[in-house]
């Protein structure tokens, strides 16, 4: 676990933040019915260290139409850039009237832990993860023996799984 000492107190109005994650598909409807494509939307020349602390090398930078694993229409956005978060939250409150952003880090850490002050937000046992946590569990650790820092259970996808 990351040290994320010192804790310290932070101020925070109330916020909404949605319960799961956008979809390919809600971020495809975006990025067609907006027409965006900007440069941030485009694969960049130049390479990454991508997983380098699981043995992998340098690889070609990913964008969300091709994140480097299959994905659905129902799997979470992935390898989306902070400019093109903004414009989707943009866009989406445009369509809306509803004004959306992303969260500040004292939101998301607020959000994230759920109140408690566990390890994580079902606790302190990482086996509980399971329908909480879209990460690295042993379903990947058995596809991808590289992977040794896993979460103790299995969902069934190797990467992502579907919102």
């Amino acid at each position: 676990m990351v040290n994320e000492a010192p804790v310290h107190r932070v101020s925070l109005d109330g916020f909404w933040l949605g319960k799961h994650e956008v979809t390919v598909m809600q971020f495809r409807t975006f990025v067609e019915t907006a027409s965006y494509d900007k440069p941030s939307n485009k694969l960049p020349d130049g390479f990454a260290l991508i997983n380098a602390l699981n043995g992998y090398n340098a690889r070609k930078l990913d964008t969300w139409r091709s994140p480097g694993h299959p994905q659905t229409d129902s799997h979470p956005a992935d390898q989306v850039r902070w400019e093109e978060a903004v414009a989707f939250c943009q866009w989406l409150s445009e369509m809306t009237g509803t004004q959306y952003g992303l969260p500040s880090e004292a939101q998301w850490e607020y959000a994230c832990r759920a109140g408690s002050k566990a390890a994580w937000a079902w606790g302190n046992d990482p086996g509980e993860g399971q329908g909480w946590l879209n990460g690295p569990d042993q379903t990947l650790q058995a596809a991808k023996s590289v992977y040794r820092n896993v979460f103790p259970f299995a969902d069934g996808f190797i990467w992502t799984a579907p919102v």
